[in-house]
Parts: structure tokens; C-alpha cells; sequence
């Protein structure tokens, strides 16, 4: 029997969604409306039910009584939204993909990389490696520069993101590249990383306040390296199914996932990836692994 999908679990695929695509006040908006007053009421309902019209009218009536009009609206705007992502996302993939949308494997992770490496230098497949290796966000890698890879030490520097915002300004532009400072993480390269990024500096002049996805001073937004990676997957592969990989998300997810089955614990990969520990918990409980209880209780030794 097929395992019912629960409404949190659609709902924080939708939450890692927002996050390359709007401001960080933001997305701490949606994640703080969505943890403090949504799933704890419709978290562990079933997706099915929650996406019933009736259900959602009878939702608003019901917080009605505790909350503000206008906190009532947004909350009701918000879990329609996250129907409608679900919606828009099974109209693209077919039934047996989604079921298998996170069944990552390292042999699948061994070919991205490898096809990635194949060929002449291209600084957009260098991005591909780099969420592999990383598991940085869209809009982290856009503003990557040179100079926030310190190979002397090892460590990828994270400290901004880049995205396209409209109407931002008073110049007569619909839309503007924004860049924004975030809470400072250091990645560690491992090994396999560092050899691929001695090739590129060793291949090309890697001057350090040039942008990484273009080796020039001029910024790739998002979306057009969200294209980008479309297009890797749609052709190429000799073996494997590829179909599933959409975004770069798609391969952030499987850094993680591929990571937690490697062991690596959840405090670090949420410190990585930039997140807080409830989120990605949330996120990825089904894939955390919990040691054998008798095992970890004979540590205890008073």
C-alpha cells in the first residue's frame, strides 16, 4: 500500500522552492508563518485532503476564531499556493518519477560529475560540480566570486546572494539583479573539489573579484543558470534516469541526501547548506538515520 503523502512534506519542498526567489526577510516570513501556524494545524494531514476546497474554507473559519483578518488571509493565501506548487509540479512529472524523486544514489552523483568534468572548461558546469560538492542555493552561487575560494585553506566563503527583484528603484527598470549579505559559512572542500577547481585556475586566468559562473565581473542571474541545468539533464546521459533533476535544487537536495546516507550529521549539513536544524529535520527526516539505540546507550557510563 502506497504511503500517503502528508501536507508538511509538500509544503517544505515549496518552502526550499522560495528560497532562491525572494528576499531573506522574505523567506524567514514564510518559514515563520509556516512553522509557528500551519503545520502545526494541517502539518499531518494528508495532502489530498488539505487540497479539498472544503477544506480550506473550513481551515479560514477556523482561524478565524484565534487570528487577525489579515494574518487569517495570508495563511489561506499561503497553503493555497503550496497546492497549486504541488499541482503545477505533478502536471510535469509522471507518478513513477515522483515516487522515486529522492531515491538518489552515488552512481547517479559519479555520472553528474563526470559529465560536468567531460570536455572543454565551462564555468556553468563548474556550477553544477559546485552544488554537488557544496550543496550551495541558486542565488549563493550567482554572487560566488574567486575570491571566496580559499584553496590555501581549504574553505568555500559564503557570504552573499544574488536575485532578481522587480520594481526596486526609482530608474524606470521593472527589475533589478539585488545583491544581499547573508550570515557568513564556511564550506570545506574536500579532496575531489579541489582538484577540479586547481584544473579551472591552472586552465584560465581566475581573477578574484570576478563571478565564478562567468569568470568575467558580470553576474549570471538565477533563472538563466536554473535553465542551464535543465538543459544538462535533458540530453547525455547514457545511462540512468535524469529525468526527475528539474532545478538546481533537484541537485542540493541530492548533496544532502547523499551526504546523510554517508554518515555526516544533521548539525553540520544544516550548518553547511545554511539553515536552521528544525528546518532541516523537517526537511529530511525520512532520510536521517538514527544509530542503534543499545549501541549509543553503553556510552552513556556514568
Amino acid at each position: 500500500m502506497a504511503k500517503k503523502k502528508l501536507f508538511k512534506e509538500v509544503a517544505l519542498k515549496w518552502l526550499e522552492s522560495k528560497r532562491e526567489g525572494v528576499k531573506r526577510n522574505s523567506f524567514s516570513t514564510y518559514e515563520s508563518v509556516l512553522s509557528g501556524v500551519i503545520l502545526p494545524i494541517v502539518g499531518e494531514e494528508s495532502y489530498k485532503n488539505v487540497s479539498q476546497e472544503t477544506y480550506v474554507k473550513a481551515l479560514e473559519s477556523n482561524l478565524k476564531m484565534s487570528y487577525a483578518d489579515d494574518t487569517v488571509y495570508n495563511v489561506v493565501r499561503m497553503v493555497k499556493e503550496i497546492i497549486n506548487f504541488e499541482k503545477t509540479l505533478n502536471a510535469a512529472v509522471s507518478k513513477t518519477e515522483r515516487n522515486n524523486s529522492y531515491n538518489f544514489t552515488f552512481s547517479e552523483a559519479k555520472s553528474i560529475v563526470e559529465r560536468a568534468c567531460r570536455g572543454k572548461i565551462s564555468y556553468r558546469k563548474l556550477g553544477i560540480i559546485l552544488i554537488m560538492y557544496t550543496g550551495l542555493s541558486v542565488s549563493e552561487l550567482s554572487a560566488l566570486k574567486w575570491n571566496c575560494i580559499d584553496m590555501k585553506n581549504e574553505v568555500i566563503i559564503v557570504n552573499e546572494m544574488a536575485y532578481r527583484a522587480s520594481n526596486i528603484d526609482n530608474t524606470g527598470k521593472k527589475s533589478s539583479i539585488i545583491f544581499e549579505d547573508i550570515e557568513v559559512r564556511r564550506i570545506p572542500i574536500c579532496s575531489q573539489l579541489k582538484s577540479i577547481l586547481e584544473r579551472y585556475r591552472s586552465c584560465d586566468t581566475c581573477i578574484p573579484t570576478h563571478f565564478v559562473l562567468t569568470n568575467s565581473d558580470s553576474v549570471m542571474e538565477p533563472r538563466l543558470f536554473q535553465r542551464f541545468v535543465k538543459n544538462f539533464f535533458k540530453k547525455g546521459f547514457e545511462d540512468g534516469d535524469f529525468k526527475r533533476f528539474r532545478t538546481a535544487s533537484d541537485m542540493r537536495s541530492m548533496f544532502i541526501v547523499l551526504a546523510l546516507k554517508k554518515g555526516i550529521s544533521p548539525f553540520t549539513l544544516a550548518e553547511i547548506v545554511g539553515t536552521t536544524i528544525a528546518h532541516f529535520c523537517r526537511a529530511y527526516s525520512d532520510y536521517i538515520f538514527a544509530p542503534d539505540t543499545r549501541y549509543e546507550m553503553t556510552k552513556l557510563g556514568y
